[in-house]
């Protein structure tokens, strides 16, 4: 062989076409060996929106060249290389309708990212993409979705409550992110992202829904895992978490339980500046806060077949935790006068011991053999906390003379009941269109006792002036309508819910008159999906979305108890906090399945927020919840996968956009800017590499504007004995500058007032899972849950 043979190159170019002479795009190309026809790929390429493609090979001699494509069958012809030239060839396509081939049935692929009429699809299973990730690393695929301190947002604004197979997962902060991590793409069939959730899910909350869907198999069989998470944080605490979950299949009968023990420690720090007295004092407090966390979880679920149309289900899950924090406070009060300066010391600890318990009841049942359903759905939820916190301060002259020594304890303890019950019916027509309808029942009760004792000539008393106890019911009775179809070539879903609220408080003293705060209100949420395809394969479309929801208060907000943060800040609860009512409306463009940029705008009227009340002519801040006017949001969103090569993933997100918020006692008008990127390298089956990143430019809450702010993260996995342990370490927040290290100014009253904290968000950590399985592998049925939105507002 001479040196130019040696080093010649010789070049594909062809075109990928359908049996109608159209150029196919993005049809993916693989070179193979003739003796290795199921073997990996030597080279592969993507073909241009024109169906054309080009490939270099530097060895000449026989190759089999395959393309495949969505909604076509694979297609493989042998190319022979023989001499230093450029080969051109047209490849056709067979349609996958047209017939079947040598009795060889073609299964058509979904793409991995599916964009239907109300959601964003990820089909995970059998995607090559998926690997054997986490579903947290598959949510960070995702366009637009952002995990980050225990909290999944969409678009990086919002948080999105996520789901098990339509079942609410009552999980938060790290216990959540923990539980996303062991969940792993083996088991996932699919993800769904609704950024605007339909009819049939509860109309409260702004921030979406993700439901992950399981895989299920009826074969017998027995799997689990166990898993070992370690962080250190960097300069401060440690924290561990074990876990262990079991999965049992036989005949009819499933059985899945489930513990978890967290041990977790955390400090954050909280500075302050404001003026005072008309600019002529300054307020300055520094107050650092140290917590420990110990938190048992259990669950345990049964599942039975009837038949294969029917099941009947039934989970329970409880957990328990200690809370314990104790904080120490520093504050100045600087005057241009140094005689009237005031400089402050506060100790205050707390205690949060809570309790939980949920009982849920599933029955699903398929009417029809087209896909009709029926559901009953039910749920009991009981909690109870004995919250208590203790409070010592004393307060100095600017000569350092003791002004004042004063110690008290604040005991808030209380205790929840809710129940719910929904029906759910889906009819499937034969034309494909579909018809929803159900109903839903809420109850909430819950009761809070609040008393403060004083030490006072060395004993405590209980001091009845500010003892009150708090009753809060609520009953919402719900139900909806949905109609799914196509019309004139194009999708619609049309929906709309109704929702009878009634609503007691009823507050008690010895010392006061009672208040009761008793309201009644109707409120219908109406939602519309349409999606209008642009091109003959359907890959590029137009989507319009409208629909309005509510955000309730939580429980904990309507509680109007004062709580001591610092010497001279208390947050307080509102009884006469009202839903806040959102209407947003989105369009959007999608190209090639791939790429998307929407244009949304939303209104927020009485939005609920945590304004910081000061006077200018008193030291004390008040953090209380208010009804504060309303916010104007319109922004813009651009979303864009792009696969450097067949094992490095980018997924990036920009938004941009500008907030307009209004008050009597505030004016907000602020731009925004938000960029996302997620990179997966995937060298080997067995090694891989994360990486990734956010930044954030102006976020605006209400009356808070937050400086710019951002993280980066980076691990990597490594797989051994047979892909069974699964080890990943890494490095959260390296520059220290996430959400959980903020500057913020929030603007009240005329005066501004300044905030940093810091916690605990630079960690390293080190996370070993270990997955046993005997028998043949399975997945449980669907248990669905209906008092999801309730319980996340206890």
């Amino acid at each position: 062989m001479t040196f130019c043979s040696l080093y010649a190159q010789y070049q594909i170019r062809g075109t990928v076409l359908n049996f109608k002479d159209r150029p196919i795009e993005f049809a993916i190309i693989e070179l193979r060996k003739t003796d290795q026809p199921s073997g990996n790929a030597i080279l592969q390429k993507v073909a241009n929106e024109k169906g054309e493609f080009a490939i270099k090979v530097n060895y000449g001699g026989k190759y089999l060249l395959g393309v495949k494509s969505l909604g076509y069958s694979d297609t493989t012809i042998n190319v022979s290389l023989e001499s230093d030239s450029v080969s051109i060839i047209k490849i056709k396509m067979m349609d996958l309708e047209i017939k079947e081939v040598r009795a060889v049935t073609v299964i058509s692929k979904r793409p991995f990212i599916e964009r239907r009429l109300d959601r964003l699809v990820m089909n995970i299973e059998n995607s090559p993409i998926s690997g054997n990730r986490s579903s947290l690393d598959l949510m960070n695929l995702a366009p637009g979705v952002l995990v980050t301190n225990g909290e999944v947002l969409l678009r990086g604004m919002q948080p999105a409550r996520v789901m098990i197979n339509g079942r609410m997962l009552n999980l938060t902060g790290v216990d959540l992110e923990n539980y996303l991590n062991n969940l792993k793409s083996t088991e996932i069939s699919s993800i769904e992202i609704m950024s605007h959730p339909p009819a049939e899910y509860d109309a409260a909350g702004n921030g979406g829904l993700i439901n992950i869907i399981l895989k299920r198999s009826k074969k017998d069989g027995l799997n689990g895992s166990l898993a070992m998470n370690f962080s250190q944080g960097l300069g401060k605490y440690p924290d561990y978490i074990p876990s262990a979950n079991i999965n049992f299949h036989r005949n009819k009968i499933g059985i899945t339980g489930s513990l978890t023990y967290d041990n977790l420690q955390d400090f954050l720090t909280i500075g302050m500046d404001r003026k005072i007295n008309q600019d002529d004092g300054n307020f300055v407090s520094n107050t650092t806060i140290d917590s420990k966390i110990h938190l048992a979880s259990e669950r345990l679920g049964l599942y039975y077949d009837i038949n294969k149309d029917q099941y009947f289900a039934i989970d329970f899950s409880h957990s328990s935790s200690a809370n314990k924090s104790f904080s120490n406070a520093n504050t100045s009060i600087i005057y241009a006068d140094p005689h009237k300066s005031i400089y402050s010391v506060g100790y205050f600890t707390g205690n949060l011991p809570t309790d939980f318990s949920n009982l849920g009841l599933n029955y699903s049942i398929k009417t029809d053999s087209i896909g009709s359903t029926f559901k009953i759905i039910s749920d009991y939820t009981y909690s109870n906390k004995n919250a208590f916190s203790g409070n010592h301060n004393q307060k100095y002259d600017s000569n350092n003379n003791l002004i004042s020594d004063t110690t008290f304890n604040f005991s808030y303890p209380s205790s929840a009941k809710i129940f719910t019950a929904q029906l759910n019916y889906n009819k499937v027509f034969k034309t494909k269109t579909e018809f929803s309808v159900g109903g839903k029942y809420t109850f909430t009760d819950i009761f809070t006792n609040n008393y403060y004792d004083i030490f006072f000539n060395n004993a405590w008393k209980k001091d009845l002036a500010t003892a009150f106890d708090f009753r809060y019911r609520e009953r919402i009775y719900a139900g909806y309508f949905k109609l799914k179809g196509s019309i004139f070539k194009t999708e619609y879903l049309i929906g709309l819910r109704g929702e009878q609220s009634e609503v007691n408080g009823l507050l008690t003293s010895t010392s006061q008159q009672d208040t009761a705060n008793n309201r009644k209100y109707f409120n219908l949420f109406p939602s519309i999906f349409f999606k209008k395809k642009v091109n003959n394969s359907g890959s590029n479309y137009l989507t319009f979305v409208y629909n309005k929801r509510v955000g309730r208060p939580s429980y904990s907000q309507l509680n109007p108890f004062r709580y001591f943060i610092d010497n001279y800040t208390t947050r307080e609860g509102n009884p006469l906090l009202t839903p806040q009512f959102t209407n947003s409306c989105e369009l959007s463009y999608t190209l090639h399945n791939k790429y998307s940029l929407s244009i949304n705008y939303a209104v927020t009227k009485d939005i609920i927020s945590q304004v910081l009340e000061s006077n200018t002519s008193n030291p004390v801040m008040v953090m209380k919840n208010r009804n504060s006017g309303y916010s104007k949001n319109f922004g813009l969103n651009f979303s864009f996968p792009v696969d450097v090569t067949k094992w490095w993933l980018i997924n990036s997100t920009i938004s941009a956009g500008k907030i307009i918020s209004e008050a009597p006692d505030y004016s907000i008008n602020s731009n925004y800017f938000f960029f996302q990127t997620y990179q997966d390298l995937n060298f080997t089956n067995r090694f891989s590499i994360n990486i990734s990143g956010y930044y954030r430019y102006h976020t605006v809450w209400a009356n808070i504007i937050f400086a710019p702010l951002g993280s980066l993260d980076i691990s990597c996995q490594r797989k051994f004995i047979e892909n069974k342990l699964i080890t990943k370490i890494g490095v959260s927040d390296i520059f220290y500058s996430s959400a959980g290290n903020t500057r913020e100014v929030s603007y009240y009253n005329s005066g501004n007032i300044n905030l940093t904290r810091k916690a605990q968000t630079r960690v390293v950590f080190i996370n070993l899972i270990y997955r046993f399985q005997s028998g043949k592998a399975f997945k449980s049925d669907k248990m669905e849950n209906g008092s999801a939105e309730e319980r996340k507002r206890l």
